[in-house]
């Protein structure tokens, strides 16, 4: 198995979060990209979402900047239990997309 990918209703967020993750085998592949892109056009386009959320451990530079990358914007920080910092992510549906949708739809 290279990773998985879902994309999930969470109380965390207050929405659909997406969560990733890949084999190390698999890392600096560009795979990780298209795996979250393809999670967040599920999410869009299939399940009807405005916005996508996604939370990641504050030193995980790697997927920060991938999130960046592909439209994510940082929102807020989890304060966690044992003292480290979950970052909170949002991608917002382009309002052009929408307005164009609506006009289609």
């Amino acid at each position: 198995m290279i990773g998985h990918a879902e994309i999930k209703p969470t109380d965390v967020v207050g929405g659909h979060e997406i969560v990733y993750a890949l084999a190390p085998a698999a890392w600096g592949s560009g795979l990780g990209t298209e795996l979250a892109q393809a999670v967040v056009a599920y999410g869009f386009d299939v399940l009807a979402l405005t916005e996508v959320h996604a939370t990641v451990a504050a030193p995980n530079g790697v997927s920060l900047t991938l999130l960046d990358r592909i439209g994510f914007e940082h929102v807020r920080d989890i304060s966690e239990d044992d003292g480290s910092t979950t970052r909170v992510l949002t991608r917002r549906l382009a309002a052009t997309v929408r307005a164009s949708t609506v006009r289609q739809g």
